[in-house]
C-alpha cells in the first residue's frame, strides 16, 4: 500500500487528454465539427427520433 501514488483530479484530466488532442472553442477546428454535427441534426434529426420513438 505505500507503493501507491495519490494523484489530484486537476493531474489526472491533465493526463487523459493530450495537449494536441484538446479542442478549443475558437479553433477553426472546432467550429467546422459543430457546424458539421448540426447540419447532419438538422437533416437526419427528425427521422430519426421518429424511429426512436417507433422502437420503444
Amino acid at each position: 500500500m505505500e507503493s501507491i501514488i495519490r494523484k489530484s483530479d486537476d493531474e489526472i484530466k491533465n493526463e487523459s487528454i493530450p495537449q494536441k488532442m484538446a479542442c478549443f472553442p475558437q479553433s477553426k477546428e472546432y467550429v467546422s465539427f459543430v457546424n458539421a454535427m448540426a447540419s447532419v441534426v438538422e437533416k437526419y434529426g427528425a427521422e430519426i427520433l421518429e424511429e426512436i420513438d417507433c422502437a420503444v
